[in-house]
């Protein structure tokens, strides 16, 4: 594993759901029982400033996955827990994938990007954005990441 890092700011972009982190913390590191079931971490990619796109490679968590933990999560205890992600860079992107990337999660969105924005609004301030950290701001000011 190599000693890279991401370079900040970064949006976290994982099954349909979009945040953005401008300081150099470790996303998605906390999460409840549940979620560490249903393995949020699997589809998680993060797009990094520098046009590198990571994944998770490793997660460490203080629970085993088995049956038994699927099961209490599911019906009796669900509590928000901190497990440990290894992320590895994966790839790069173009600035323009990147918006094609947020424009397809924002036309699948059931009201949670579009709730301080239309659909249409948001899009065209995707597509209108010359760059990614222009793009991360004005999100960020309108509170939709």
């Amino acid at each position: 594993m190599s000693k890279e890092s991401m370079a900040f700011p970064v949006f976290v972009v994982s099954g349909g759901f979009v945040k953005g982190y401008k300081k150099n913390i470790i996303p998605l590191r906390r999460c409840n029982l549940y979620g560490l079931v249903k393995g949020f971490y699997q589809d998680a990619s993060v797009y990094d400033h520098e046009g590198n796109v990571w994944t998770v490679a490793d997660m460490d968590s203080p629970y085993q996955i088995n049956l038994w933990t699927k099961l209490i999560a599911n019906l009796f205890f669900n509590p928000r827990i901190i497990v440990r992600l290894t992320w590895a860079k994966t790839g790069t992107y173009s600035y323009k994938d990147f918006q094609e990337v947020l424009c397809d999660i924002v036309d699948k969105d059931e009201d949670y990007l579009t709730e301080q924005l239309g659909h249409d609004e948001l899009i065209t301030l995707i597509q209108d954005a010359e760059s990614f950290d222009f793009l991360f701001d004005t999100l960020k000011k309108k509170k939709v990441v």
